[in-house]
């Protein structure tokens, strides 16, 4: 049952192909996969607790050994991502003004020497940084090899720079 709707109402076109004992384990694995806000409720079984990490329905899915499993984090992990999107989206949809006038959306923007972007993608910052430190070192090697410092003491410099 998905909220209030029975199976054959929903927009699905999944059907299960496997035999009758592994069918409630993979209809599982899609509601996890594919209705990720959807709950499901198996007759038989009753309403299962969800996890609330991976959202996998099961009697166990509140104990820390499902927790501790590689595919409950593997999903935790695509299910943040989700919900991280859909905040991203409801963001993308508020207004804000300032004495009656709506401030102009930007994509990006500087904030304390980083470029910011609305993509939450630091990508540029830490290439900016990068390049900003091997700039920094190469002035430093070629002072260093010039004074024929020892290849340690270069070390240490470098690794205060870096």
């Amino acid at each position: 049952m998905v909220k209030g709707k029975k199976w054959h109402e929903v927009d699905c076109p999944f059907v299960v192909q496997t035999s009758r004992k592994e069918k409630r384990k993979v209809m599982r694995y899609h509601f996890r996969t594919r209705h990720i806000e959807d709950t499901i409720r198996i007759e038989e079984e009753g309403l299962l607790p969800q996890c609330n990490r991976c959202g996998y329905f099961t009697r166990n899915g509140l104990s820390a050994e499902h927790h501790a499993t590689q595919e409950c984090k593997n999903f935790a992990i695509s299910r943040d991502k989700y919900y991280r999107a859909l905040r991203q989206q409801d963001a993308l949809e508020v207004n804000f003004t300032v004495g009656g006038g709506e401030i102009e959306r930007v994509s990006q923007f500087r904030y304390s020497g980083r470029i910011l972007d609305d993509s939450d993608d630091y990508t540029h910052a830490v290439q900016r940084q990068l390049a900003r430190a091997r700039s920094k070192w190469s002035r430093m090697s070629a002072i260093l090899r010039s004074q024929g410092v020892k290849s340690r003491v270069a070390g240490y410099f470098y690794k205060a720079i870096i």
